[in-house]
């Protein structure tokens, strides 16, 4: 049987990327200001409702898929409009998801 390459999680990481990270997660309705964004258009980004988004800035946990996909946007690994484009392909994806069932092909 062959075996994928286990990731490297202790891969160091720089303590000013750790603070810039936190500062972000921490105050995100205030990142959120910063980039002139409505709830609505900053959360679908990340596949997060505009209610779910509100909760968050007022301190509920940010779930995190979510959390990874703010720090890759926040670092320039990823760009506002890849997220976008990915957040357009989950959408029109035909796929059981939370709350929606899967498309009935057409006969």
């Amino acid at each position: 049987m062959d075996f994928y390459e286990a990731p490297d999680f202790d891969v160091k990481v720089h303590p000013k990327r750790v603070s810039r990270i936190e500062r972000v997660l921490n105050d995100i309705g205030a990142q959120r200001d910063k980039a002139n964004y409505t709830q609505v258009d900053f959360w679908r980004r990340f596949g997060i409702t505009q209610s779910a988004g509100s909760r968050m800035e007022q301190g509920k946990p940010i779930p995190i898929p979510a959390q990874i996909l703010i720090a890759l946007e926040e670092l320039g690994y990823v760009s506002q409009e890849q997220l976008i484009e990915a957040m357009r392909l989950v959408e029109e994806a035909d796929g059981p998801r939370r709350g929606k069932p899967r498309r009935e092909e057409a006969c």
